[in-house]
């Protein structure tokens, strides 16, 4: 269903439709083994992927969670379970302090890595499929259900410009 390449050229993760996510040396093709089970999702995962260091990996399922785990010693570093869905998608900030995650709950959910906060909520009038960041970070992209892609800002001053020049008036916050 989903494969993810480290940064660090060495491995791949891997999950299919038995929800296992697995991961390879990139080189050889070698298995290296599964993530535990019993620590993650009590579904099926659907998707993966790493942080821009390597360090992290990132997988979601029909649980309704984001798990982001330490690739290293291959455990939970942060568990996160607000979705009402499955989600389907997750991505990384490019600074790696943030993880956003898009569900079919018809929202995209950014958490703070230095906390473990849930940092913000983007509502959407259809399921959210997938989740993006630019490479500078400025935005977030979403694929939604309505056929639409959506791009809003990460910056909140940002946000409220481009929300004013939609209403043509001023709002207040």
């Amino acid at each position: 269903w989903d494969v993810a390449f480290s940064p660090r050229d060495d491995m791949l993760a891997s999950v299919g439709e038995d929800g296992v996510v697995r991961l390879w040396d990139a080189s050889s093709g070698e298995a290296l083994g599964n993530l535990p089970r019993r620590s993650g999702h009590t579904d099926l995962a659907f998707s993966v992927i790493f942080d821009p260091h390597g360090d992290l990996l990132a997988t979601t399922g029909a649980d309704g969670t984001t798990i982001v785990w330490d690739v290293d010693n291959r455990e939970v570093a942060y568990r996160f379970d607000d979705h009402n869905g499955a989600v389907l998608s997750a991505a990384f900030h490019p600074t790696d302090e943030l993880v956003a995650s898009a569900s079919d709950d018809n929202t995209v959910l950014i958490y703070d890595l230095s906390s473990g906060d849930l940092e913000r909520r983007i509502e959407l009038p259809s399921p959210a499929y997938s989740v993006a960041f630019t490479p500078d970070g400025a935005d977030i992209v979403i694929g939604t259900g309505s056929g639409r892609i959506v791009v809003d800002p990460m910056d909140v001053d940002e946000l409220v410009e481009r929300a004013e020049e939609r209403a043509g008036r001023e709002l207040t916050v």
